[in-house]
């Protein structure tokens, strides 16, 4: 599977490299399942690069902590690989900020447009392989619409849902409620039951700009 990892390191494809590393790499423990994560323990999570280092750190917004994420020309996430039964908690909460989006021309479909400021990746298995697996990516759009969605340009496994979009609420919190596991039927067409796995990224090496968002706390509610 390493070798896989090296065929691919030419170009982006960070959302491809997330699902093989989360998953393919056998030795790693699981964590031990998790419905809220803090703020400190996202920090604490497997930082995986891609292209170039996205540098996250925990820093303090009116006094309140924060995931600070700084794209420069860079792809890199923090992954926590979990297990989250979407039958007892399907609900994700989180909040964010953006900050600064990348300066990219390309559409957010094409592979060139492949740059978001903000992203939150839940990771469920489609079959009963290990690399039986896709996932659902929330992004804040850099061009398309709130509400749209569409596979991502390197592979059919990732779909993308625009939460939000260009400007609109730029340098405001926004917090989210999102039933996972009907999304997850509805823009993917699966049925899953449960998550393996939950990222966020913040990347900017396709338009070769910069990019900054803050996160704060993250979790699974029954409602």
């Amino acid at each position: 599977m390493l070798k896989i990892v090296k065929i691919y390191q030419h170009s982006h494809l960070a959302t491809i490299m997330i699902l093989l590393i989360t998953f393919s790499l056998q030795n790693a423990a699981a964590s031990d399942a998790r419905l809220y994560f803090t703020v400190d323990e996202i920090a604490q999570w497997q930082h995986k690069t891609f292209k170039g280092d996205t540098h996250y750190s925990v820093t303090d917004v009116n006094n309140k902590k924060a995931i600070v994420a700084n794209s420069a020309a860079s792809a890199s996430a923090l992954i926590n690989k979990t297990t989250i039964d979407l039958d007892a908690t399907p609900y994700l909460n989180w909040t964010w900020q953006v900050e600064q989006l990348p300066n990219t021309t390309s559409d957010d479909n094409s592979k060139d447009g492949d740059d978001y400021a903000a992203r939150v990746y839940v990771v469920f298995k489609t079959g009963g392989l290990f690399f039986n697996t896709a996932s659902l990516s929330y992004v804040w759009a850099n061009k398309l619409q709130q509400g749209q969605y569409w596979p991502n340009a390197y592979t059919s496994k990732v779909t993308i849902f625009a939460i939000e979009s260009s400007s609109n609420h730029r340098g405001q919190w926004r917090s989210y409620k999102r039933n996972v596991a009907e999304d997850i039927k509805l823009y993917t067409g699966n049925e899953v039951s449960s998550l393996e796995a939950i990222a966020i990224m913040t990347d900017s090496d396709n338009s070769k700009t910069h990019a900054k968002a803050y996160y704060r706390d993250v979790w699974f509610s029954a409602e």
